[in-house]
């Protein structure tokens, strides 16, 4: 159980040490029986407004402003910030509202029997190739979800026990991502976050992690992948890539979803609810998402200027540019000129510089930047810092 030093008997709800007194003093009175949860336009007043948790300016060789900003919400807590990364680490917390409604002991006799048999199964190796126990897991993890919306809903038609677990599960992410560094964490969705890999010895550190938390929270458990890319658009939009066939696709202009929805008109989700999927058209919806990560690969991925999708993009170009110039149009500004492009290193080897914090900065500065150029450089460049 969790330790009681952290925890409050008065609100019942958990805090850690990093939680905000602001965070604190939102949950308190969103918990209070006499708060009214709706404005008069009976919409439901938010838990607070986006905030700012820190605020980075730096001058000099690299200018950087930062701001990282934290959306604590009714249902978790939200934050991104839109980037390409490299070296990422996703980790997803499992059952967020009903482990923390085992930990604060909300949960029935019948509930907890099935929280208990859900752990079980999830422990059972390769239990995932088993079709019944991953049927009886989904039953059981549905029937917990379910009991975990409607518990402690009062006259009023706010969900009490369901806010004490999310404000619980809200105060254990945001202190997870202070473990982690607020600067090195790109996205966050409630119950599960995106960071950068900020160490050499990243295991050594994902392994005191877990001993961290697990001996605070009972029953907890979560899972890690490390990723090569992350493209993130918003909270809840990102693109994870290692390799044409291990990534993770959740973004909604290109994802399987969305190509389903634009082709019927229907929701995938609810048509798998629903048990009527089309598989001929899930099957296209699927070839079209990774025709589209294969363009967002060769593009952005791909640091090589001269891969065989430019190269095909560059063809398209010529093509284009033969055609306008037997329609007459000679003007330069009409036609379409091959960029070249060019990325730079540091040149170790011929460079006069020994100071190795210069090297680091001007090498993160170069770090995946390539320059494009109308015309060759018809001169050798070496690059040396003195």
């Amino acid at each position: 159980m969790p330790r009681r030093k952290h925890h409050h008997k008065k609100d019942k709800v958990f805090f850690f040490k990093s939680t905000p007194q602001f965070l604190k003093m939102a949950e308190l009175a969103h918990l209070n029986k006499e708060f009214n949860h709706k404005t008069n336009s009976k919409e439901s007043i938010k838990l607070l407004p986006p905030q700012i948790s820190d605020t980075v300016i730096t001058n000099g060789g690299s200018h950087k402003s930062q701001q990282d900003r934290l959306n604590f919400t009714n249902n978790g807590i939200y934050a991104y910030s839109k980037c390409l990364a490299q070296d990422v680490v996703q980790i997803d917390v499992h059952s967020l509202l009903p482990t923390w409604a085992f930990n604060l002991r909300l949960l029935d006799h019948k509930h907890k029997q099935l929280f208990l048999r859900k752990k079980e199964i999830e422990a059972t190796p390769n239990y995932i190739d088993n079709k019944r126990l991953v049927n009886e897991r989904k039953r059981d993890k549905d029937n917990l979800n379910r009991f975990c919306s409607e518990n402690g809903k009062t006259k009023n038609e706010q969900y009490v026990n369901r806010l004490r677990c999310t404000y619980s599960g809200m105060n254990m992410i945001y202190d997870m991502l202070q473990f982690w560094g607020l600067e090195n964490v790109i996205n966050c969705v409630n119950d599960g976050f995106i960071i950068r890999i900020n160490t050499r010895n990243f295991d050594k550190k994902y392994q005191q992690f877990q001993q961290r938390y697990q001996r605070k929270v009972s029953q907890l458990t979560f899972s890690m992948k490390k990723w090569n890319y992350a493209l993130i658009k918003n909270d809840q939009e990102y693109l994870l890539f290692n390799s044409l066939t291990d990534y993770k696709c959740r973004n909604h202009c290109f994802d399987v979803g969305a190509n389903y929805y634009e082709i019927t008109g229907e929701s995938l989700r609810e048509a798998k609810k629903n048990n009527h999927v089309n598989s001929l058209i899930l099957a296209k919806a699927e070839k079209q998402e990774k025709e589209a990560v294969y363009i967002v690969e060769k593009q952005v991925f791909d640091q090589d200027p001269f891969n065989k999708a430019t190269k095909e993009n560059m063809e398209r170009l010529d093509e284009v540019k033969k055609i306008m110039n037997e329609a007459g149009i000679q003007d330069i500004n009409h036609g379409i000129l091959q960029p070249h492009y060019y990325r730079f290193e540091l040149d170790k080897n011929d460079s006069q510089q020994s100071k190795e914090y210069i090297n680091k900065i001007t090498k993160s500065m170069l770090s995946n930047q390539i320059f494009m150029l109308e015309n060759p450089l018809l001169v050798l460049l070496i690059y040396s810092v003195k």
